[in-house]
């Protein structure tokens, strides 16, 4: 068996030093990948879910809006409806009291 001699050990100790420092080097780079690609899945799921509820606030104010105008189409036929009734009684009060329009 061959006996090694005092620089041959600390070559070899070293060389496992060195293996050994790179793998846990490795392990820890892979360790604060993987807590940052979690925490960017978390941050793009907050996102998406933030997105969901924007998209469904949108749709709501979309869907009130419709509304709002069906009823103001409604607001602005009753009142072209009651000008022209104010219109037709100031017409037959003109007629029955002989006196001009009420401008």
């Amino acid at each position: 068996m061959p006996v090694l001699s005092i620089g041959e050990a600390t070559s070899v100790l070293s060389a496992a030093v060195v293996i050994v420092t790179f793998f846990i080097g490795r392990v820890s780079v892979s360790k604060t990948s993987s807590a940052k690609e979690q925490r960017t899945e978390d941050k793009l799921d907050s996102l998406c879910g933030d997105t969901s509820e924007i998209k469904d606030g949108v749709k709501e104010i979309n869907r009130k809006l419709d509304d709002h105008g069906e009823r103001l189409t409604k607001v602005e036929q009753q009142v072209i409806t009651l000008f022209s009734r104010l219109d037709r009684v100031e017409k037959n009060y003109d007629l029955h009291h002989g006196i001009g329009g009420s401008d």
